[in-house]
């Protein structure tokens, strides 16, 4: 978490790895949501191509439904309105 919040500038909440734990993300997520009290994504791409990711937020903001507009796009994903976790083969984030 630390290499993330050297990388934290307060308006970002969009942070893509190219190494890293995808089990990890969804704890890390959560605990910058807290700290930050802003909604969070956070992306890891392992060498295959796929990524995974993890949304964290607070409040009333409803994670699950804005990724459900993305299913399409996405391999899958699932959670619940504060908390998302997906999978898509292509990432086109440049961040």
């Amino acid at each position: 978490m630390s290499k993330i919040e050297r990388c934290w500038t307060g308006e970002r909440w969009f942070w893509r790895a190219r190494t890293g734990t995808p089990g990890l993300l969804g704890a890390v997520a959560g605990q910058l949501s807290e700290v930050y009290q802003r909604p969070v994504v956070l992306l890891v791409t392992d060498e295959s191509g796929i990524a995974r990711g993890a949304a964290r937020s607070r409040g009333g903001d409803d994670l699950l439904q804005a990724f459900a507009q993305l299913q399409g796009l996405l391999v899958s994903f699932g959670g619940h309105p504060q908390g998302v976790a997906w999978r898509w083969t292509r990432p086109t984030c440049s961040c």
